[in-house]
């Protein structure tokens, strides 16, 4: 059940940011949204893992002593490099599946802020 929901609800965000962006665009059937959803969580996860994770790792030893200000950066600094790779990983989504198009970067910025956006409102759940 847990996986079933890990995929459906990012394929239903994905499916919103495609109706509110007019230059966010999944053609062919439904389940492009599926292969895209899982395309994409598969490369931010690798993403995270080799990136993300050392960097907020080596910068919560650096300034981790700090008290309040150190979490503070280490989670902006968390916060900004997973939407960095995000806009990353969409444009290699863009480039790789042919069902999958995004016209100007502009749109990139606005689909990973949404991205970014749900994110945190499924963390907050």
């Amino acid at each position: 059940m847990g996986i079933i929901l890990s995929i459906l609800i990012p394929t239903v965000v994905f499916m919103i940011i495609s109706f509110l962006l007019p230059g966010f665009k999944v053609t062919g059937s439904k389940l492009n949204y599926v292969w895209l959803t899982i395309g994409y969580a598969l490369l931010m996860t690798v993403s995270k893992l080799f990136l993300v994770t050392p960097i907020v790792g080596l910068l919560r030893i650096v300034v981790g002593w700090i008290p309040l200000l150190g979490s503070v950066i280490t989670g902006v600094a968390g916060f900004l490099a997973t939407f960095i790779l995000s806009m990353i990983m969409l444009k290699v989504m863009d480039s790789v599946m042919s069902s999958f198009k995004m016209e100007g970067n502009y749109t990139v910025l606005k689909a990973s802020s949404l991205l970014a956006l749900a994110g945190f409102a499924g963390a907050m759940v």
